[in-house]
């Protein structure tokens, strides 16, 4: 057998373990029960000025002048160390870095992010950060990254997010905080990410939101609130955000929807509440929506997921694919030529 398929299966051996036994790779991984499988001996440098180090035992960033057969790795624009054993990220590991545009450093054991960690590193347009052990992001922790446009902290353990951690990402358009632990969204939380596009709070246990969690945010498109905790959920919190599309809010405990106040979203074409428990949409909620075509109200048949969209179609919002409803949801409306349209439980063929 030769060199290359040998190694082609043990990639494929790794891959075949890891789907089947992901719990227990993941409890031995990077301790004296496991032996870190190096693809390559050492970090490759490859074409473009990117740095390879995955699968690695380094429990930190490697010395850019000590990468093995490299004069120097100082000028490396990509750096990749996932799926390793890192267990911080400092200044110090960073500073040689400077021309840096993009790190990743999913799926370590990274636990926390110290301030000033990046301050060397202005020309960072991306950080993936998903899937470490981070319980904490201070006001520091960020600064300095005026160019970063995307940042992944998803899948770690935050349950807090402080009011100033973000100040210094002007230029973020992307940030994914979901699947954490976070409970509760403060004031002023984004208030600096003025060109942020995308929001994803998904797959937390957030319960509360206050009053100008979301302020500032007047160029955001997508916000995903899915697999939270909420019970009721007021649009009004959202008023700053004049530009928003799309509002996911699947998977909560939601019984009250509205909008008690006079905003229009003019551009919000989507909103889901699949999966929750919204009995009644009121008419002002629907006027005030001009631009919506899609109102995503999925709900359980005897624990059977049902598909129920609602299009906007020549300027009236009508129900299509009725079918399989356990309850029924009221839409009035003061139209002249409308009526109430009430979805009638069917059974499953």
């Amino acid at each position: 057998m030769s060199k290359m398929n040998r190694v082609e299966l043990l990639v494929l051996w790794l891959g075949m373990c890891n789907a089947i036994y992901p719990e227990t790779i993941e409890q031995k991984k990077c301790t004296a029960d496991e032996r870190r499988t190096m693809l390559y001996p050492e970090c490759m440098q490859g074409s473009n000025l990117v740095l390879w180090c995955d699968h690695s035992s380094y429990t930190r960033i490697p010395d850019p002048d000590k990468i093995y057969l490299a004069k120097s790795c100082r000028n490396t624009v990509k750096i990749f160390i996932n799926d390793s054993c890192l267990r911080e990220i400092t200044k110090e590991q960073l500073e040689k870095y400077k021309d840096i545009e993009v790190l990743h450093c999913g799926w370590n054991k990274i636990q926390t992010i110290p301030g000033g960690a990046f301050c060397k590193n202005e020309k960072l347009r991306e950080i993936n950060l998903m899937r470490n052990y981070i319980t904490r992001i201070g006001k520091e922790s960020f600064s300095g990254l005026h160019r970063l446009e995307i940042l992944y902290l998803s899948s770690n353990l935050l349950e807090e997010i402080e009011e100033l951690t973000f100040t210094s990402l002007k230029n973020l358009q992307k940030l994914y905080l979901d699947n954490n632990k976070v409970k509760r969204l403060k004031n002023g939380t984004f208030a600096h990410l003025r060109r942020l596009k995308i929001l994803d709070l998904s797959r937390n246990t957030i319960e509360v939101i206050e009053d100008g969690a979301f302020q500032g945010l007047r160029k955001l498109e997508t916000l995903n609130l899915d697999e939270n905790r909420l019970v009721e959920f007021d649009m009004t919190i959202l008023e700053s955000l004049c530009n928003l599309e799309r509002l996911t809010l699947y998977y909560n405990n939601l019984q009250y929807f509205s909008l008690s106040s006079n905003i229009s979203f003019k551009y919000l074409h989507t909103i889901d509440l699949s999966y929750n428990h919204v009995q009644f949409l009121s008419d002002s909620l629907l006027e005030k929506l001009p631009d919506l075509e899609i109102l995503k109200l999925n709900r359980y048949n005897n624990g059977t997921p049902t598909k129920r969209p609602y299009v906007r179609k020549q300027s009236k919002l009508y129900y299509d694919e009725m079918k399989s409803l356990s309850n029924h949801v009221t839409i009035h409306s003061k139209c002249t030529f409308a009526v109430s349209v009430w979805l009638i439980t069917i059974k499953l063929m």
